[in-house]
């Protein structure tokens, strides 16, 4: 064991086995996963003002906490994995599937502004009923009772909602599913960009080769895209004589 990992059980007097009893008795209610968690820092500040010592602190922050989680598939390495989480990814992977193949071929004589306004209308009826269903329907009265929350409305509807969906339809209708969905592919990439130039986020290694890879991705869907789904996207595109 290092060094720095025995710092605890040298200086608090607690073995392996303790943690292994700890763990059990943790887990005998039926948990699937349980850890442990340990803290001791230590903390100095001076503040000095044109040079005389003003204050000076030291301390110590100590505590000690369990996690148990229950109802996961697994759990490895505090990575988990919820079944319900699962089932509604799946669930939003279908959606998805669904609406691009209908958006590519049904209604076509509807347009993208009109579509796009059923779609947004028919996905509010779907989140109020999933409120109230959920028990937090009462939440839904905040824009009535107070004007606070409709720029961040507004502002979420119209850039994050409306804006966004009549472009992609457009783009499903106009240059088809396979380049639409490898303009999609810079979704990730802007907003890390965007974090870090508005929220002064910082980006690290490995959000630069994820960049790398969504770039490199994207490149390589273009350059085999089929020749076939262009070929129809055009003829579709081209006026009836």
């Amino acid at each position: 064991m290092a060094e720095n990992d025995r710092f605890f059980f040298d200086r608090y007097g607690l073995t392996p086995a303790n943690l292994e009893r700890y763990l059990a008795e943790a887990l005998s209610d039926g948990g699937d996963y349980s850890d442990l968690y340990f803290e001791h820092t230590t903390s100095s500040s001076l503040l000095v003002d044109e040079s005389l010592v003003k204050t000076a602190l030291e301390g110590i922050s100590m505590g000690c906490g369990v996690r148990v989680l229950a109802g996961v598939l697994a759990a490895v390495a505090g990575i988990v994995v919820d079944p319900a989480g699962v089932l509604l990814a799946l669930g939003a992977a279908a959606c998805q599937t669904v609406f691009v193949l209908v958006s590519r071929h049904g209604y076509a004589g509807v347009g993208s502004d009109v579509a796009t306004l059923v779609i947004l209308v028919g996905t509010l009826i779907g989140a109020v009923a999933i409120a109230v269903l959920g028990g937090v329907g009462s939440q839904l009265e905040a824009p009535v009772r107070s004007l606070d929350p409709w720029p961040i409305i507004l502002v979420a509807g119209v850039l994050g909602a409306g804006l966004p969906s009549m472009l992609f339809l457009s783009a499903i209708r106009r240059i088809g599913g396979i380049r639409t969905g490898i303009l999609m592919l810079f979704e990730p990439v802007v907003g890390v960009t965007l974090a870090a130039l508005l929220l002064r986020e910082s980006i690290d290694a490995p959000q630069l080769l994820g960049g790398a890879l969504v770039l490199g991705a994207a490149v390589l869907l273009q350059v085999s895209a089929e020749p076939s789904e262009e070929a129809a996207t055009v003829s579709e595109a081209a006026p009836a004589i």
